[in-house]
């Protein structure tokens, strides 16, 4: 089941695509084959954002009934420098477009999870990142929330390394705010070890027995 982020032409606002997350929760959960409690979460990109923020215990309590949350969450490729920014309690998002997008989002969204896994994978030649921005917010999150995650960052790839097509294209959040160019460059290895780690992690958090 997936969550259109992009239905308008343009992404819409984290805190706008949160309710259809979960609500997509909440339509899976009620299919009579399906266990509520082997739910997992997958984004890349802006999705992966919203994968992450989805873990938030308060973000989770807002819409789910108490016994209730995703089981597992992947995030590929989140632009992490903006997580890293608002763990640390930092409020200069260096645009007003991403002041927009995060608006509601804050420390405690990082830093209260509801204990579910999440894999978190990177590269180190994101064009919205530094090479180090995915550690750097792992290593903000308290102890406990940190256990949750397994970090893997990729060497010599970026922003869509499991992109079919290369592309190239300007974004007001790139290079930590900045702004400028996003190159996607597809790297086959990479994806498929991606894939792989994906697959992995779904299988160990989702399939285990309750």
């Amino acid at each position: 089941l997936e969550v259109d982020m992009f239905a308008r032409g343009a992404a819409i606002p984290i805190r706008n695509a949160a309710p259809y997350a979960y609500a997509s929760f909440n339509f899976l959960a009620s299919h009579p084959k399906i266990d509520a409690a082997r739910i997992g979460i997958m984004g890349f990109s802006y999705g992966a954002i919203l994968s992450l923020l989805s873990a938030s215990s308060h973000q989770t309590a807002s819409y789910l009934s108490e016994d209730r949350k995703f089981a597992a969450h992947a995030a590929l490729y989140p632009a992490c420098w903006i997580h890293a920014a608002i763990s640390k309690g930092e409020t200069d998002l260096r645009s007003n477009e991403t002041h927009r997008d995060f608006t509601g989002i804050t420390v405690d969204t990082y830093q209260r999870t509801t204990g579910s896994r999440i894999l978190l994978l990177a590269g180190d030649r994101d064009s919205y990142d530094d090479p180090d921005s995915c550690q750097q917010f792992v290593v903000s999150l308290p102890d406990n929330t940190k256990a949750t995650y397994k970090l893997i960052v990729y060497t010599g790839v970026g922003h869509g390394w499991d992109s079919p097509h290369d592309k190239n294209y300007r974004h007001y959040a790139a290079h930590k705010g900045r702004g400028g160019m996003v190159n996607h460059h597809g790297n086959k290895d990479t994806a498929a070890q991606s894939r792989n780690e994906v697959v992995t992690f779904f299988k160990e958090t989702l399939l285990t027995k309750h």
